[in-house]
């Protein structure tokens, strides 16, 4: 297959979205790969939300706006919609790079034959002062399932052929925050095969991760069921001490380098 033949889906999931989802959607539409098909699928908004995706309802291949159980809930339910080569899914509060986003990745997906899922970097933005984060470890090539486990693949950042959902299926609704990471797991599991670009694929604003406190249990079920016991206690030993480290710095390390810069002053 040429480059020019890919035909890739890009599927927005919104919620009360009416701040963000604009650039969003400005930001699929000014790419300058041609054939890509556009899906929105929102969660029965009640603000402007749906008045501002009507405004592009000409470019927009697939509009549905309906309540359902949750951002991966509609993500599947986009998925449904697909008729594309390659998904990718960039959700409100996300936007691409640059305009050249999807005509690179295709070319990746074109010169590598043997690539399920290309995924890319995430330019990180929102992110509070004090907060204990390293884009960089979010942003280099996951080598070994341990690497994935540790550091969350971005699906913000993913290009997948379409077969690989036949093949590891949809996400799993039991899992409310970790879905996806879930499913990058499995995907995984099932020999999927996965191919990092040294570029960054889009703006990721960290206001949107959820509580770390929230998805933390969840995180562990979900490690536990898609990792063998010796796998999964070197993940317990290592999370546990950067979680430990991390609250260390933002409660005290920080604070105190804050303190002193004041007084400094």
């Amino acid at each position: 297959m040429t480059a020019n033949n890919w035909k890739v889906s890009v599927i927005t999931v919104c919620f009360r979205a009416e701040k963000s989802i604009e650039r969003t959607i400005r930001s699929v539409l000014s790419q300058d790969y041609a054939n890509i098909e556009y899906i929105i699928i929102d969660g029965a908004s009640t603000d402007k939300t749906l008045e501002i995706i009507k405004k592009y309802e000409k470019k927009i291949a697939k509009i549905v706006s309906e309540k359902d159980s949750g951002i991966f809930d509609a993500m599947n339910k986009g998925l449904r919609y697909t008729t594309g080569d390659l998904i990718c899914f960039l959700n409100a509060d996300d936007s691409f790079y640059d305009k050249e986003v999807v005509n690179d990745v295709v070319s990746v997906f074109t010169q590598y034959s043997d690539a399920d899922i290309v995924y890319g970097k995430l330019f990180f933005i929102n992110v509070p002062q004090g907060r204990y984060f390293h884009p960089d470890q979010c942003n280099k090539e996951r080598k070994t399932k341990l690497d994935m486990i540790l550091h969350a693949m971005p699906h913000q950042a993913t290009f997948a052929r379409k077969s690989v959902f036949a093949k590891a299926g949809d996400f799993n609704l039991q899992y409310k925050i970790g879905a996806d990471y879930d499913w990058f797991l499995r995907c995984r599991n099932a020999g999927v095969r996965m191919r990092f670009v040294d570029r960054f694929i889009s703006f990721f604003s960290y206001d949107g991760v959820s509580s770390r406190k929230t998805h933390i249990p969840e995180r562990i079920r979900l490690v536990y069921a898609n990792s063998s016991l010796p796998l999964f206690s070197v993940y317990a030993v290592l999370a546990s001490s950067r979680f430990i480290w991390g609250r260390v710095f933002e409660y005290i390390i920080w604070p105190l380098k804050t303190k002193c810069g004041k007084q400094k002053r």
